[in-house]
């Protein structure tokens, strides 16, 4: 009796006979809709052919008794591959072989029970071997293969009870070795070396109870060592030593069971020491201290339990404070003070937890304050005063978490009022001024931030820069200008970030650079 099963009855059979549907999705062209066969006492038996909803073939093959027994096609429209395989008694016994939709062979071997046996082999879609080995009930067994889509060897192992166990080699698709080792169990076991695209060795060492262990040796392309480390027992343990193409030192630091422990010493290229750390249980902790290439002293602190703590001081490299302040759990805190190379202070405020908190003062070579206001928590907030290095008042400015609201007051430097925009409440612009009265800077802004054209003036009028803003970052296309005139460079930059090519030009309008950017960062910062 010939029995035609619609989607209405397949929801009946599909949970019992069906196991590998997980489930049953009748608007997909990936799920059976249909199935269509014979049936002998209550049983499938002879030709089968399952359909999806638009009548493509999904399987189809022999039953006998309720069971499949024959070869089977499956067909995966999803990827584009189709499945040949034979059954005995519902079990796959005999070939294999996965095809692409067009016919040509991705996959094949011979299933004995269910299992995997004998030889196996993947192809690249080209036609060239991909994978080639042999399989022993189920497990691989023997040499396995690798290669590159133009027939060279990419991989040459060898496999025990499904163990990757014995020698193991890599190769380039031009045939070069690049590893060369040994494996037991899945794991290195043995000597290990690492070549380059070119043969040269890179790296070399030795693994032993599932872990490296001796002496590791790291080569730069020109043969000279790179690199020194020590294991013992899978663990860094000893002395590691850094080395540059010449062979200086840059640096040394040393391990236990794992953990650096003990003074570590970064190095300048000229062999001086550059960063000098010390280290408890992987942690930096105790004196930290950095210097310049000539030996003069660049960072003097410390840190406990691996973050920065108490007093920080960096210095030029004329031996001159740069910066001086403390930290508390690795974050600035109370009032820290900043210095010019000449030693004078150019700036001075208060940090919490690492941002500025509380009243700042900037201050002109002459000691005069340039400006003073308050932050909260690393925003501008409330009355800002900037002044002239004669000390009269430039302008006053009201700010409230970073957004600038309105500019209160704008003096040229005679002290006559000036024109300060439109600004009112976060909305309109702001015209800032040279000390001589010409313009310096026009800035539009939204909500308190700057937004929109934006344009900037040297002091004897001629235009600066000028581009566009939105929502405090540099947006669109931008051109700077110097001082006579002539175009500086021109590009475009995306949420702040410089991208795409810029033109670089000198003084005279020749073009000296031609850079691409992919996304260099430049701050935003309202005035001069």
């Amino acid at each position: 009796m010939k029995y035609f099963y619609t989607t209405a009855c397949l929801f009946v059979f599909n949970a019992s006979l069906f196991a590998q549907v997980d489930t049953l999705i009748l608007d997909s062209i990936y799920a059976p809709a249909q199935a269509i066969g014979d049936s002998l006492n209550g049983n499938r038996d002879g030709f089968w052919i399952f359909l999806n909803a638009r009548g493509d073939t999904l399987e189809k093959g022999y039953y006998s008794g309720g069971q499949r027994d024959s070869v089977w096609r499956t067909y995966d429209l999803e990827v584009g591959e189709v499945t040949e395989a034979r059954y005995r008694q519902d079990v796959l016994n005999g070939p294999f072989r996965l095809l692409s939709i067009q016919g040509s062979v991705l996959l094949s071997g011979v299933y004995s029970d269910g299992l995997e046996t004998g030889k196996w082999e993947e192809y690249h879609p080209n036609g060239q071997t991909r994978t080639s080995g042999s399989f022993r009930e189920g497990v691989k067994e023997g040499d396995w293969f690798v290669f590159h889509e133009n027939g060279q060897k990419a991989v040459d192992s060898k496999y025990e009870s499904g163990w990757l166990s014995g020698p193991y080699y890599e190769y380039n698709d031009y045939g070069v070795i690049l590893l060369e080792t040994n494996y037991f169990e899945n794991i290195p076991d043995g000597d290990w070396r690492e070549f380059n695209l070119i043969g040269d060795l890179i790296i070399t060492g030795k693994y032993e109870n599932k872990g490296r262990t001796g002496t590791w040796k790291t080569y730069h392309d020109n043969g000279n060592q790179f690199a020194r480390e020590e294991y013992l027992e899978g663990k860094a343990h000893g002395v590691w030593w850094y080395y540059n193409e010449s062979r200086t030192v840059t640096q040394k630091k040393t391990y236990e069971n794992g953990w650096l422990q003990g003074q570590s010493v970064t190095y300048h290229g000229n062999g001086k020491p550059y960063r000098i750390e010390w280290y408890t249980d992987g942690e930096l902790d105790s004196a930290y201290k950095e210097l310049h290439s000539d030996g003069v002293l660049a960072v003097d602190g410390q840190y406990v339990f691996g973050g920065r703590s108490g007093q920080w001081v960096t210095y030029h490299g004329n031996g001159k404070i740069s910066a001086a302040g403390n930290y508390l759990w690795d974050a600035a805190d109370s009032t820290w003070e900043f210095y010019s190379e000449q030693g004078i202070l150019t700036s001075k405020g208060d940090y919490q937890i690492g941002l500025e908190h509380g009243q700042w003062f900037s201050f002109y070579s002459n000691g005069g304050i340039a400006s003073i206001g308050s932050y909260r928590y690393g925003e501008k907030d409330g009355l800002w005063g900037h002044f002239y290095a004669n000390g009269d008042l430039m302008r006053e400015e009201r700010w409230s978490r970073g957004r600038l609201l309105n500019v209160e007051k704008s003096l040229d430097g005679r002290g006559e009022v000036q024109s300060k925009g439109s600004l009112k409440d976060g909305d309109g612009s702001v015209l800032l001024f040279h000390s001589n009265g010409k313009l310096a800077e026009d800035l539009h802004f939204t909500n308190g931030w700057l937004d929109g054209k934006y344009s900037t003036y040297h002091t004897n009028g001629n235009k600066e820069a000028e581009g566009s803003f939105v929502l405090g970052q540099r947006h669109g296309d931008w051109k700077n200008y110097h001082r006579n005139g002539n175009i500086e460079s021109v590009g475009e930059y995306s949420h702040g970030e410089k991208i795409g090519y810029w033109r670089y030009y000198d003084s005279d309008g020749n073009m000296v650079d031609y850079i691409e950017h992919e996304g260099e960062v430049e701050s935003s910062i309202l005035g001069r």
